[in-house]
């Protein structure tokens, strides 16, 4: 099946009633997806690059949290809730992409060769509601909102630290440092690079 284009993203997070302020978070990590994707296949000489497919970064960029509302209200895993919605609809690969949004398949060690659920986790974390933040400014927001016992705190603080990796290892690839990127804001026209 063809990725969904952004229209057709747009009419899906309509179809399942996900909330303005969700959609928008979406979009924003869509954008930064994109940005991540544009300079990564610029450099694709890189071993540890091929060639990242843009549209399905950016469609799992927009679906991953199409759950999200669902499973606050039915306390389900919204990563895997919204993989099985965009299975259903016809997009295994995006779907795939979409339960690593939180979590990645693949250890720490593995991170040798991105692709698109890296770009889409990591994007994930970079996005605070629609403003494009530091890791370190995201996982206070998150602590402060999700640490609510020891368990919670364990899993943010060690979420945090793949995170670290995992930019290291993106940026590391991109050529540049992590305050160099710039996606485009939710005010800005999205185009594909």
């Amino acid at each position: 099946m063809p990725v969904p284009d952004r229209k057709t993203c747009l009419e899906v997070l309509r179809k399942y009633r996900v909330p303005p302020h969700i959609t928008g978070h979406s979009v924003m990590v869509a954008r930064v997806a994109v940005a991540l994707c544009c300079i990564l296949n610029e450099r694709k000489n890189n071993n540890a690059v091929d060639h990242i497919n843009v549209s399905l970064a950016e469609a799992a960029g927009m679906l991953h949290d199409i759950a999200k509302l669902e499973c606050i209200n039915y306390h389900c895993d919204h990563a895997v809730r919204g993989a099985e919605i965009l299975t259903v609809c016809g997009w295994p690969e995006v779907a795939d992409i979409v339960r690593q949004h939180v979590m990645l398949d693949m250890p720490v060690s593995d991170y040798s060769h991105i692709n698109e659920a890296m770009l889409l986790n990591y994007s994930d974390k970079r996005v605070m509601h629609t403003r494009f933040v530091s890791l370190e400014r995201r996982f206070e927001d998150l602590m402060q909102r999700y640490g609510t016992n020891a368990q919670r705190r364990n899993r943010i603080e060690f979420m945090y630290r793949e995170s670290r990796v995992l930019e290291q290892v993106i940026f590391r690839a991109a050529g540049i440092l992590p305050e160099a990127l710039r996606p485009a804001s939710l005010r800005e026209p999205l185009s594909q690079c």
